[in-house]
């Protein structure tokens, strides 16, 4: 993800990188049960206005027993398949999730993060969206 600065300079940020090693460190020591999010960032790019985009997150259980996790729902601009329902994931397996980016204004750029909420004692991962609609076509 790239920044601009107030000075009008950029940087770069992996932020996927920064995620997961806040998450694997802070998550790790307190419990056996592990939810690892592939990728913690979905850019979907330009998308026509109009039509709609999919992509893949993979979300596993990397611990040693069963784990719960719910997916906050967002709004209508991104979907995320089965938001909104307690989803039970046995240890050492995963679930792919579809995020669908469908823009409802022409023209415009979009980001939406969403909240994958776990057992009291795993803490939560973000999921974060990104997308830009294409100009309307006259």
């Amino acid at each position: 993800m790239t920044i601009e600065k107030k000075d009008g300079t950029n940087i770069v940020v992996d932020v996927d990188d920064i995620v997961r090693t806040y998450f694997k460190e802070k998550v790790e020591p307190i419990t056996q049960k592990i939810i690892d999010l592939s990728p913690f960032t979905v850019n979907f790019g330009t998308v026509s206005f109009g039509s709609s985009k999919t992509e893949l997150v993979v979300i596993s259980n990397v611990g040693t027993a069963d784990l719960t996790f719910r997916i906050q729902k967002v709004d209508d601009d991104f979907i995320i398949d089965e938001s909104d329902m307690d989803i039970v994931l046995p240890a050492g397996t995963e679930k792919i999730i579809k995020v669908v980016f469908m823009p409802r204004l022409a023209d415009r750029e979009y980001a939406q993060t969403a909240m994958i909420y776990t057992d009291a004692d795993n803490g939560n991962q973000t999921l974060t969206m990104y997308g830009t609609s294409g100009k309307a076509q006259p």
